[in-house]
């Protein structure tokens, strides 16, 4: 005669589940947190190939201008900028789905001086461009951002 153990249990015990539930629920957490700052750091590379953008369009238009060029270098005390860009770009503050694109107020300086070692014949240009960035989820003061280019151009002077 076949005989039922009783006392095997098929199944999970309360403890096991708990336990399961436990660990899910941290590895949860953790892939949330990571995402968030996956995210964030998407955020401030697109801005900053944003603002990388800019200061080279910027860089190409003064190369394109020689005679500007030699005029900021001639002048110790002239310094191109702030200058608030028009562009409506990408701004990182509303990524939530369904808001709108708010533009990101990038500043762009411009310097160019002549660098005595050469006799002044090689000139250095600066550009700078700066803006404020608030991390997504974050509370307090934005942060304050800026990449800058550096060129030299020679002078035939």
């Amino acid at each position: 005669m076949n005989r039922i153990n009783r006392n095997k249990s098929e199944g999970f015990s309360l403890l096991e589940v708990i336990i399961a539930l436990g660990i899910a629920a941290i590895s949860v957490s953790s892939l949330i947190i990571f995402f968030s700052y996956a995210m964030q750091s998407i955020r401030i590379s697109r801005s900053m190939a944003q603002a990388t953008t800019l200061a080279q369009r910027q860089m190409e238009e003064l190369k394109a201008n020689p005679g500007r060029i030699m005029e900021m270098a001639d002048d110790p005390l002239y310094v191109a900028g702030p200058v608030e860009t028009a562009e409506i770009l990408y701004n990182p503050e509303t990524f939530e789905l369904g808001s709108p694109r708010i533009p990101i107020p990038f500043f762009i300086t411009t310097t160019a001086e002549r660098i005595p070692e050469t006799g002044g014949r090689v000139i250095d240009i600066l550009v700078e461009v700066r803006w404020r960035y608030q991390g997504f989820g974050t509370t307090g003061d934005p942060e304050n951002k800026k990449v800058i280019l550096e060129s030299y151009y020679i002078s035939d002077y």
